[in-house]
């Protein structure tokens, strides 16, 4: 007698969410609150009791309240002026962040420096640099940097799962891209059988997977019944909560927040190795996107000529790029200041 284990349903999401009907503003707006220093005192004390929390408290109390005034300023303007409000939004933010969690003044450095121009604004990049803003991110979310390591702003979006379905056409020579993050399909259930489906995966999938994603591999094996999957049985995966700690610790969540229906399984991101490309924290990508950015705008402003036709392809990406990074970034750096992520929605 074949004996049916129950499936698991829901999302596997860890973390608050926010109901609102403009998400874009709550996210920024739940910022806003770090702006006092009263509220930072009764929500954190130092670890170190030896460190200057004063003098930290009133520094990243400045730079909450700068982040949100700066991205109140970022609407109003054009693709042209844009990108350089939006990026000191995004970069006293983290500055914010990185003084409240290392209980100390962050470095001057944004941590990406040598800007150079390319054939099309895609090709545009950087180098990161220790001891800055970029570097310090990465080294919070648990990764370090090589100190001169080049970095493009194609190379951001291919790391971006939010702008998984729209990048791949425009590649600095017309070619189509690949991705780095490739959509999963979550299934589990009672019997511990873990399963993650690829069902957009190219067809080297099963060559490659195992140097595209070796957390995975560690823990995983190819699906024998099915081409485009891999999958473990364990005793961790008979227990919803044990699925869930398994998908957030492997892989990244979408940042909706999914509530999963009977007739649905769950999509989350597989963050995959390509030796082309710098391998970061997912906070990372768009932060340096909109230094590459920024920088484009205030070095060679006429390279976005184009972008500010709207009707014009590259026009239609750097204001999509730049949507993105307004609407998730914050979002993406609560799990930094709080024990789990907000979801706005």
């Amino acid at each position: 007698m074949n004996i049916i284990f129950p499936e698991f349903f829901g999302s596997f999401q860890t973390g608050t969410y926010i109901r609102s009907e403009h998400p874009r503003d709550e996210a920024w707006f739940w910022w806003a609150r770090f702006a006092s220093p009263i509220t930072l005192r009764r929500m954190y004390s130092p670890d170190n009791p030896d460190c200057p929390w004063e003098e930290v408290v009133e520094y990243a109390a400045a730079r909450f309240r700068q982040a949100v005034e700066l991205r109140e300023a970022t609407p109003v303007a054009s693709v042209l002026t844009t990108p350089l409000t939006l990026y000191y939004a995004m970069l006293n933010l983290t500055r914010g962040i990185i003084a409240i969690r290392s209980e100390s003044i962050p470095a001057k450095r944004h941590g990406l420096i040598g800007f150079e121009s390319g054939e099309t604004i895609l090709a545009c990049s950087a180098k990161f640099q220790s001891g800055g803003t970029c570097s310090e991110l990465a080294y919070h979310l648990g990764m370090s940097v090589t100190d001169g390591m080049r970095i493009s702003l194609l190379e951001c979006i291919r790391n971006m799962p939010e702008l998984a379905w729209d990048f791949g056409i425009f590649s600095p020579r017309g070619e189509q891209a690949t991705s780095c993050v490739l959509p999963v399909t979550v299934i589990g259930n009672t019997s511990g059988r873990l399963t993650l489906e690829f069902s957009t995966a190219p067809p080297t999938l099963q060559a490659e997977w195992p140097n595209w994603f070796p957390g995975l591999a560690a823990e995983f094996d190819l699906d024998e019944q099915e081409p485009r999957a891999i999958a473990r049985d364990t005793e961790k995966a008979k227990s919803l909560a044990g699925v869930t700690e398994i998908c957030n610790r492997l892989l990244w969540p979408s940042l909706l927040w999914s509530n999963e229906g009977l007739s649905s399984r769950p999509r989350w991101w597989a963050h995959r190795r390509d030796p082309t490309c710098p391998f970061l924290p997912r906070q990372v990508y768009p932060l340096a996107a909109a230094f590459i950015l920024s920088s484009a705008v205030r070095y060679e402003p006429e390279m976005m000529s184009d972008a500010v036709d709207r009707a014009s392809e590259f026009g239609w990406l750097i204001r999509r790029i730049l949507m993105i990074c307004e609407r998730y970034y914050p979002q993406l750096m609560t799990g930094l200041i709080l024990k789990e992520p907000l979801y706005f929605g």
